[in-house]
């Protein structure tokens, strides 16, 4: 089972073992620096949030998380799927 990665530490520790393991990882690391550690709301809506961030650009992610939100609240699993097309849409 991988190590979850929960500090800075942990960070570091798996970034030294990727430059260990690959030349390209190595070079590119050194290129970009520290890797910060970034946190993101756990449950359903921060998957949602993590799907939607992945699929378009940062800026339009928020727009399209700020407009579900506001119509779905709470968001749960249940609420999204009992929300109408028309809501979504």
């Amino acid at each position: 089972m991988p190590a979850l990665i929960e500090t800075d530490a942990d960070i570091a520790r798996s970034v030294r073992a990727l430059s260990r393991r690959c030349a390209v990882m190595r070079f590119m690391i050194r290129q970009s620096g520290p890797v910060p550690l970034r946190r993101r709301a756990g449950g359903f809506d921060g998957l949602v949030g993590i799907i939607v961030a992945q699929q378009v650009s940062v800026a339009a992610a928020n727009a399209i998380w700020n407009k579900l939100t506001a119509v779905i609240t709470p968001l749960t699993p249940e609420t999204f799927l009992a929300a109408e097309d028309a809501v979504l849409a």
